[in-house]
């Protein structure tokens, strides 16, 4: 009679600085005989050291941890582990955020509201090769696109590159100049040098006009 065959177990690496939604996350996955979380991290740092060690299959990662932001500690995790997938789980939602995080190459955004009905699917979909995206990104992302498509030729919205959509968001949600630097691993310096690149594009003249331009195109919900 031949040897039974155990069913492989995927291995997950989950970062997310607070503790309770860690909690939280590892009781969901461990309901499943298939799924186990193997590391826990609370910062970026921790992450990549543990990614090493362990060499999980899986991670889940928040975007808002106190040392990078989520999609770059995606690209970095990519970059060194290609066969990895990742999944994004945040609170945060919007149609720039998933485009950055798709461009860092997660394979599943899900917002943390919906996680204990999504979650599993989009660890479903990774494992078999998919993307999974919650439906209300789906949404935003859609109907970002409208917006811009609707957009006057010459108001400057089409001009602006991928970079600097991401930047205006930033901008938008209020965060400083340093902040925005620290966020996507550049200088202070080129933050401004975008920040004045956009406010020409847009021909916007302060902060409170390139917010405006943000909320029309969906990069903030302010």
């Amino acid at each position: 009679m031949p040897a039974r065959t155990e069913p492989s177990v995927v291995r997950i690496l989950l970062v997310e600085d607070h503790a309770l939604v860690r909690e939280g996350v590892r009781l969901l996955l461990g309901r499943e005989s298939d799924l186990k979380v193997v590391g826990e991290a609370a910062d970026a740092r921790s992450a990549l050291a543990l990614a090493e060690r362990l060499r999980p299959d899986l991670a889940v990662l928040d975007l808002g941890l106190p040392d990078a932001h989520g999609t770059d500690l995606a690209r970095q995790l990519l970059r060194r582990h290609p066969s990895l997938r990742v999944i994004i789980l945040s609170v945060q939602g919007n149609a720039e955020l998933l485009k950055q995080a798709l461009a860092a190459g997660v394979s599943g955004y899900v917002l943390k509201a919906n996680a204990s009905d999504e979650l599993l699917r989009a660890v479903r979909a990774a494992v078999a090769g998919r993307t999974y995206l919650c439906p209300e990104l789906c949404s935003a992302m859609f109907a970002n696109y409208q917006r811009l498509m609707e957009a006057p030729c010459g108001s400057g919205l089409r001009e602006l590159s991928e970079r600097e959509r991401g930047v205006l968001g930033l901008i938008a949600e209020g965060r400083s100049t340093k902040e925005i630097a620290a966020a996507l691993a550049l200088s202070a310096k080129t933050i401004e040098t975008h920040r004045l690149r956009i406010m020409k594009k847009l021909d916007a003249h302060s902060v409170a006009e390139l917010t405006k331009h943000a909320i029309r195109i969906g990069l903030t919900s302010l």
